[in-house]
């Protein structure tokens, strides 16, 4: 995927990297002078939980709802 053109501009996207890496979501591996970043046990979780946003969804949806009053 290419972060840059989705980020706008080089800036944002090191802000991207500076967050992720933060949150230790991603982790810098350099080899041969170049830097690759890659996912963590961590971000490879997250990952997973975002993939199933069609249960996610709708299971955040029904715990937020208003409680139904007894009559």
């Amino acid at each position: 995927m290419d972060f840059l053109r989705i980020a706008g501009n080089e800036d944002i996207l090191n802000d991207w990297v500076e967050y992720l890496t933060s949150a230790n979501i991603i982790r810098g591996e350099t080899t041969e002078g170049k830097t690759v970043y890659v996912k963590t046990m961590l971000g490879q979780k997250l990952h997973d939980v975002l993939k199933d946003h069609l249960h996610l969804g709708p299971l955040i949806g029904d715990l937020s709802r208003d409680r139904r009053r007894p009559k």
